[in-house]
């Protein structure tokens, strides 16, 4: 029983200190700079030419760090026994890359672009939960 409370804490103030600043974002921290980041990822993985080595390490390190922090409330979820009904259990593929990933974050940002003016770690919440949610 504490340790349901501490889950539920500890995923309410990872909520509380995200939720005011998912929906809007201004400067860099937006769909438009998180697809020109990633744009530049996409290129290099495809074509091993870095043309802008800063852009690319920017959108990985991202990707990798949106999926981890799914990965950790999923973790704290089960740990709880609240993983039941979540819109954030993904069914990651086994041998799923960084670079799939990428893809997968590009491809939304550009059938999306309506939301791109959205904070990016948001859009690529929403490009993870399209793609890998669990069904069934």
């Amino acid at each position: 029983m504490n340790n349901n409370k501490c889950v539920r804490g500890l995923i309410l103030v990872l909520f509380t200190l995200c939720i005011p600043t998912l929906t809007r974002a201004n400067g860099n921290n937006d769909g438009n700079e998180l697809l020109k980041m990633c744009t530049e990822a996409q290129y290099a993985i495809e074509t091993r030419d870095f043309r802008s080595p800063e852009q690319v390490f920017m959108c990985l390190g991202f990707i990798q760090g949106v999926q981890s922090s799914l990965e950790l409330v999923v973790a704290a979820q089960e740990m709880g026994g609240e993983i039941k009904d979540s819109m954030f259990k993904l069914c990651w593929p086994d041998g799923i890359t960084l670079g799939q990933n990428v893809r997968v974050v590009t491809k939304y940002l550009k059938d999306n672009p309506k939301d791109l003016h959205r904070y990016k770690t948001y859009l690529a919440l929403q490009a993870f939960i399209e793609a890998y949610q669990c069904t069934g």
